[in-house]
């Protein structure tokens, strides 16, 4: 008698490879708007200079966050700006000119989608009057300064900057800072606008790959402009 043989296996087909994670329309916009974020960044480096007086800390930063009014957009509205995002992140890529505007609701729309910054206590609001973009910041500092004087103290404050790039060079400066409704001393200020924030930026090989490709950002009658 033969013995019954078990049927073999068929061989286990090998893995699919994992899927590419597809990034999000307008990667250029993110590096855009990284800019205003790392304005909160530098309110806190003015704001860390009196850091050793206690009395300053408690002048220059609240018990409590700010009110921050927020945009949200629905469903259809952001389906359209990141259509305008993608298509002209596709025109940087293909070498195409094109123009891509934003409002500041635009930017604030984003903004309330950026959940890293949400979860970390985080509130930002943008406006643009005529040719500035003005930043309303409410930041936990511990959050960024884990400073046992920092804990349970936040950041909140105003900030009025200008961005602009043109033959390459990017320039992101700090004009006006307030903190906790008050501007800061003007000898901080000074050192804060020789800071062009835009210029570390392009640090980033991966953001400078990408503001090669734009051959010019404005602001202007309420608007951020960016032209390839």
């Amino acid at each position: 008698m033969f013995r019954d043989q078990a049927p073999s296996e068929a061989p286990a087909p090998p893995p699919s490879p994992a899927p590419r994670k597809k990034k999000g329309p307008g990667c250029f916009f993110w590096g855009c708007l990284s800019c205003l974020l790392i304005l909160g960044i530098v309110v806190i480096a003015g704001v860390a200079v009196v850091r050793k007086t206690i009395g300053l800390i408690d002048e220059y930063t609240s018990e409590a966050p700010m009110q921050v009014p927020a945009v949200t957009y629905s469903y259809e509205q952001m389906a359209e700006l990141d259509a305008r995002l993608e298509r002209f992140e596709k025109a940087l890529e293909r070498g195409e000119s094109a123009r891509l505007v934003l409002s500041a609701d635009d930017l604030n729309a984003k903004i309330s989608t950026m959940k890293e910054f949400r979860e970390a206590g985080g509130r930002a609001h943008v406006q643009i009057p005529g040719d500035q973009i003005t930043a309303t910041l409410s930041i936990p500092l511990e959050k960024l300064l884990p400073i046992g004087r920092f804990k349970g103290r936040h950041l909140n404050g105003k900030a009025t900057i200008r961005i602009a790039l043109s033959a390459g060079n990017l320039t992101l400066l700090v004009d006006k800072l307030e903190a906790n409704g008050k501007a800061l001393p003007e000898d901080w200020m000074r050192e804060i606008r020789k800071k062009n924030i835009g210029a570390e930026m392009t640090e980033d090989p991966e953001f400078r790959k990408t503001i090669a490709k734009v051959k010019r950002i404005n602001v202007q009658d309420g608007k951020l402009i960016v032209e390839r």
